[in-house]
């Protein structure tokens, strides 16, 4: 009970900021896709106006920030992925540990 308790405490406590930083990361690649679709619809008029460099800087900005993004959403996808592969490592010898004592003192078989 106590091992299941750790592994299912840590996977929410772990989850809460993994949601939160996987939507930050899907909303800036969302912008980043949204300025670049912007840009290739009105490229005739962006150069017409010459705004070619305030157009690049808007875009530098917004992959700046999808790149960011991605980076926090790094850490908790690593420790979600860390703690679910662990758990199930670590599952099947768990039982086994804890009958180790009976099955040593002959208080206790495996067989069927």
């Amino acid at each position: 009970m106590l091992y299941a308790a750790i592994a299912s405490g840590s996977i929410v406590v772990i989850g809460r900021r993994f949601v939160q930083t996987s939507e930050d990361k899907n909303q800036a690649e969302a912008e980043y896709r949204y300025t670049l679709t912007r840009v290739r619809e009105n490229g005739e008029s962006i150069a017409l106006l010459g705004g070619e460099q305030e157009e690049r800087d808007g875009i530098d900005k917004t992959f700046t920030r999808s790149i960011a993004a991605m980076g926090a959403a790094r850490g908790p996808a690593h420790a979600h992925h860390t703690v679910s592969q662990g758990s199930s490592l670590i599952a099947p010898v768990v039982p086994l540990l804890l009958c180790a004592p009976k099955f040593l003192d002959g208080s206790m078989t495996l067989d069927r």
